[in-house]
């Protein structure tokens, strides 16, 4: 899944949650995270593990953990994962 290609920005709201949001500037599409467990990035490549959220205009994906790379926007989600939202509602699960 691709979701976005500009730089991403981290703030932590609350202990042992983390927030990335892409501000959506240039035209950008925002994308927030929301990670309860550990996060570690290492240049362009966050890994998030622990019910991990990203919302991207209308859809949600959930996973255990994702690896997310805010150069090509490209999201690549592992364990229980759910995709729902987009033009018809739909929801996918593995």
């Amino acid at each position: 899944m691709c979701l976005a290609s500009l730089p991403l920005q981290v703030s932590s709201p609350a202990a042992g949650q983390d927030v990335v949001r892409e501000p959506g500037r240039d035209g950008g599409t925002p994308v927030d995270i929301e990670v309860d467990g550990p996060s570690e990035k290492n240049g362009p490549v966050y890994h998030l593990q622990g019910n991990v959220r990203i919302r991207y205009r209308t859809y949600l994906l959930r996973a255990d953990d994702i690896t997310y790379n805010e150069d090509t926007g490209e999201a690549v989600a592992t364990g229980h994962v759910r995709l729902e939202g987009g033009p018809r509602s739909e929801i996918i699960q593995a």
